[in-house]
């Protein structure tokens, strides 16, 4: 992570791009693998045919700017912090009830 980014990455070896779906769904990160069955990585490993993991995101950040990249087997998820400037005031209307 870093001050303005959350910085997720995944290792993935053997998994093509087009297999891979990522989205977010409330404050829920969801990365999806649906592969073909049986196939087997660069390594030698099986892969099975279905990977589903989901993270939870914390309340501060920008999901509609999310970026993912995959790259040498790697899965990168970028995802922006909101900017909250504390040192300005907010006030609050007070409300007189009879």
């Amino acid at each position: 992570m870093t001050e303005k980014d959350i910085v997720m990455s995944f290792d993935m070896p053997g998994v093509d791009v087009s297999e891979l779906e990522v989205t977010i769904l409330g404050d829920e990160l969801n990365i999806m693998f649906k592969g073909p069955k049986d196939k087997v990585d660069v390594l030698g490993r099986k892969i099975t045919g279905l990977y589903d993991t989901k993270i939870q995101l914390p309340p501060n950040c920008v999901r509609e700017k999310a970026e993912a990249e995959f790259r040498n087997g790697i899965l990168y998820v970028r995802i922006p912090r909101m900017t909250i400037d504390r040192t300005v005031p907010i006030y609050v209307p007070v409300k007189a009830v009879v």
